[in-house]
């Protein structure tokens, strides 16, 4: 059987022939490297996670081991039901279909095409 070293030589070389280069940097100039490093130096037992759209975040805060709560709040009905699904299959996870804010009371949102940038700020270029 081949050595692991000796399959990487060859993706990467395989890789470069094919018009891209692989290197090594340190992992906390990653957003994920330095969401895990926070999360494990910290101790971080619950993860709270605001305007989730559809659980980007969870989920990457789940592939980096975080195995604690999380608690989501979308307020946008399509994006929390897609959420919820993905919640339910990784759980200690809970989804409340709802903004946060300084504010009580209801207010319309602005919905964007690209759901991620819906906001209660008008619109802007």
């Amino acid at each position: 059987m081949p050595q692991l070293p000796h399959l990487k030589g060859l993706a990467r070389a395989g890789l470069f022939r094919a018009g891209v280069e692989v290197d090594r940097f340190p992992r906390t100039q990653t957003l994920a490297g330095l969401l895990h490093t926070i999360l494990r130096d910290r101790r971080v037992d619950t993860v709270v996670d605001v305007g989730a759209n559809t659980g980007q975040f969870g989920r990457l805060v789940r592939s980096l081991g975080h195995r604690g709560p999380l608690v989501s709040f979308e307020p946008l009905a399509e994006q929390a039901a897609v959420l919820r699904d993905t919640a339910r299959r990784q759980p200690p996870w809970a989804v409340h279909e709802l903004a946060l804010g300084s504010d009580a009371g209801r207010r319309s949102i602005n919905v964007s095409n690209e759901s991620m940038l819906s906001s209660f700020l008008p619109a802007s270029s």
